[in-house]
């Protein structure tokens, strides 16, 4: 019985990131949600990573042909090569930055706040959006 129960929890977990990782929402702030509100603690990083790999597989499938061509092509890709440098960058400066907010990250608290504050981030770009769309017309 308690392997149907894994089973069951690995599709889960499985579905809510896959799924939200392609959403503008933060498919690991999905996972912790989850494992809090359903009391679930084993597993950690390491079931966490392999979940993380499937997406990149994923990832990596869907660009493929991109990849190829940035591999095959730099100087012709470059700009898909900054973008990357500059997305990578931005990235760990963030996480070096808010390294103990991250770990702190498994307290309701932060993560309602980080939510919340994902939320409020969009509905600003999309008021930005729609302001920028309604002046160029």
């Amino acid at each position: 019985m308690d392997v149907i129960i894994e089973i069951f929890k690995s599709i889960f977990y499985g579905l809510m990131q896959g799924l939200g990782e392609f959403l503008p929402i933060s498919s690991s702030g999905h996972l912790l949600l989850a494992e809090k509100l359903f009391g679930i603690t084993d597993g950690g990083y390491s079931f966490t990573v392999l979940l993380h790999l499937g997406t990149l597989a994923a990832v990596l499938f869907v660009y493929r042909k991109r990849i190829i061509e940035m591999i095959l092509h730099p100087v012709r890709q470059f700009k898909y090569w900054l973008w990357m440098i500059v997305a990578t960058l931005v990235t760990v400066a963030m996480a070096l930055a808010f390294d103990d907010l991250i770990d702190e990250a498994g307290s309701g608290k932060v993560l309602g706040f980080c939510f919340l504050l994902t939320a409020l981030l969009l509905l600003l770009t999309d008021v930005m959006r729609r302001r920028t769309k309604a002046w160029i017309t």
